[in-house]
C-alpha cells in the first residue's frame, strides 16, 4: 500500500528525435561547465592549502588563475544556450513548418462584422423612422431602444472588423 503503481510515476522526459541532438549537445555544454566549476574549486582550495601564513610586511604571493578548459574553439565569454543563433534558427524553421491553426478565421470575423453591421443599419434605419412617426404621440421609447440596439450591433461589427484584421497581421 505504501508504493505508488508504475503508471502514477513520473516518466523520464525524453526530447522529440529532431531536436535530441540540441538536447545532447546541451547536457555536454553543461557538463563542460560543471567541470569547470569544480576544477576551480578545487584550485582555489588548493591555493588556500599551499599559501603560508602571510605576515602584513611580506609580499603578496601570485595569484594561480586556473586555465579555461572551454576549448580552443570558443572564444570570449560563454553564451546562454537559449541565446545560441543555431538555437534560434531551429525555432524559425519549426515556426514555419508548423500549420497555424485558425490562420483563416479572420475571413469568418469578417463576415460576421458585415451581418452585424447590417442588423445594426437596419435597427437604427426603423429607430429614426420610429421616431419620426411618433414624435407627437409619445412614443419615443421604443423608437430611442431601437437606435440604442442598433448602435450597438454597428459598434460590435466595427470592434470585430478589428479585431479580425489584426489578426491577420494588419496592424
Amino acid at each position: 500500500m505504501g508504493q505508488t503503481p508504475d503508471n502514477y510515476r513520473p516518466k523520464k522526459f525524453e526530447p522529440p528525435p529532431w531536436e535530441r541532438a540540441q538536447f545532447e549537445e546541451l547536457e555536454r555544454s553543461r557538463a563542460e561547465a560543471r567541470e569547470e566549476e569544480e576544477l576551480a574549486a578545487a584550485l582555489s582550495e588548493l591555493e588556500v592549502q599551499a599559501t603560508p601564513e602571510e605576515s602584513p610586511d611580506s609580499e603578496a604571493a601570485p595569484e594561480i588563475v586556473p586555465e579555461d578548459t572551454a576549448g580552443a574553439g570558443e572564444s570570449g565569454p560563454r553564451q546562454d544556450p537559449l541565446t545560441d543563433p543555431r538555437i534560434e534558427a531551429m525555432f524559425l524553421e519549426l515556426s514555419v513548418s508548423e500549420q497555424k491553426a485558425g490562420a483563416d478565421l479572420w475571413k469568418i470575423g469578417l463576415f460576421g462584422s458585415l451581418v452585424l453591421a447590417c442588423i445594426g443599419a437596419m435597427l437604427l434605419v426603423w429607430g429614426v423612422v420610429a421616431a419620426v412617426r411618433t414624435s407627437g404621440s409619445g412614443g419615443m421609447v421604443g423608437a430611442s431602444v431601437l437606435i440604442a440596439f442598433g448602435t450597438g450591433f454597428v459598434a460590435l461589427a466595427a470592434w470585430m472588423t478589428i479585431r479580425s484584421l489584426r489578426q491577420r497581421g494588419a496592424h
